[in-house]
């Protein structure tokens, strides 16, 4: 039995499972753990928690047939016993669809982590281990080394990755920010003949897979003489990704055009109306394409593998190869080059992942 405490105390509890409840103002007695609805002479609804023989004590409670004394003196009729069915069932409502919302998160989270763990499992596992032990199994205490990050990180190439991943995601960046931020300012801000037709080749760009021009593609990189060489793929993530020009259109869209007319009265010309007002406010959908764009340029390893072959150019993706080949490789090894290669998405995904949404939802309201 509990000493007596107010609903107040009670009331922040029940807001967490969004049950919807009133409260009359009275003290009532805390006995067991179960909710359910209570009828009063004055028409309120009080919750309040019950044992197996009575639901309180004083008289609010009589251990005879468990009822409130005004409930005694006033049975209740069949629309209220009705209305107080209707309240349980929309208070076991919401609790089945909280439950099933957990489980559904709980799911994802194990979806998502499950590969991680078995991979880092794997990285601390020697040879031997990795043929006897379960791959869901983490490594047993005499099973344990850390020879394969010394192996991962004793390789000449993790430095040279890391170098050609740098410089090509540090260019291929400002061009994706630079280009993106002036087509999406004349598309939104200015009328010119052929505006719609311009606008239509660019959906199409985006419908069309890259896959389907990847012949023709790789023509005109190696007719610009860019076959091995880190233009390769800084043209290619500039000229094929066309999501930031969306990214920045949607936030422009949101922006006054009161601003532009301010502007240009003080004297402004465009490109001062541009780099000096507008380009500083789409900071949060500037972040938002860095950040999109970094964790693709980092993890693809298709385009850095096929158009730059030379062990010189390889970047921290096509690092990972030589130990996915059947005479040197090995899958502790691999596994632990790829949690060394997963390290700065992760980072940066976990340091600027609020920015993601916040950037493409900043420009969803107009005004």
């Amino acid at each position: 039995m509990v000493d007596f405490v107010l609903f107040d105390n009670i009331r922040g509890a029940l807001q967490v499972f969004d049950i919807p409840f009133r409260y009359d103002g009275r003290w009532s007695r805390l006995c067991f753990f179960y909710l359910y609805p209570v009828h009063h002479q004055d028409g309120v609804h009080l919750l309040e928690l019950r044992t197996g023989g009575n639901h309180g004590s004083g008289d609010h409670a009589d251990d005879r047939d468990h009822l409130c004394d005004s409930e005694q003196d006033h049975p209740r009729s069949g629309s209220e016993r009705q209305i107080n069915r209707k309240d349980a069932k929309h208070m076991a409502k919401r609790v089945i669809q909280q439950v099933i919302k957990q489980v559904i998160c709980i799911g994802m989270v194990i979806i998502v982590l499950a590969p991680i763990l078995l991979t880092l499992f794997a990285s601390l596992k020697s040879k031997g281990a990795m043929t006897l032990s379960s791959p869901l199994l983490p490594p047993a205490g005499s099973d344990l080394t850390f020879e394969n990050y010394k192996k991962v990180f004793t390789n000449k190439y993790l430095l040279i990755g890391f170098k050609n991943t740098i410089i090509i995601l540090a260019v291929s960046l400002i061009f994706n920010v630079m280009l993106g931020t002036i087509t999406a300012f004349i598309i939104e801000r200015f009328e010119f003949r052929g505006k719609k037709f311009v606008v239509g080749l660019f959906f199409l760009g985006m419908l069309i897979p890259s896959f389907v021009t990847e012949i023709s593609r790789f023509r005109i990189i190696n007719g610009f003489h860019l076959y091995n060489t880190l233009g390769a793929p800084i043209v290619i993530y500039i000229a094929s990704d066309l999501m930031q020009l969306y990214i920045y259109r949607q936030f422009i869209s949101g922006l006054s055009v009161s601003l532009d007319e301010a502007a240009l009265l003080d004297g402004c010309s465009y490109f001062q109306l541009f780099y000096k007002i507008i380009f500083p406010l789409l900071a949060p959908a500037t972040a938002t394409v860095c950040i999109v764009k970094a964790i693709n340029i980092i993890n693809d390893m298709y385009i850095p593998y096929l158009y730059m072959p030379k062990n010189k150019l390889r970047t921290i993706t096509t690092f990972l190869m030589d130990y996915a080949n059947a005479q040197q490789g090995s899958w502790q090894t691999l596994a632990a080059g790829i949690i060394v290669v997963m390290i700065p998405t992760v980072l940066t995904y976990i340091f600027f992942q609020k920015y993601i949404l916040a950037g493409i939802a900043a420009g969803a309201v107009k005004e």
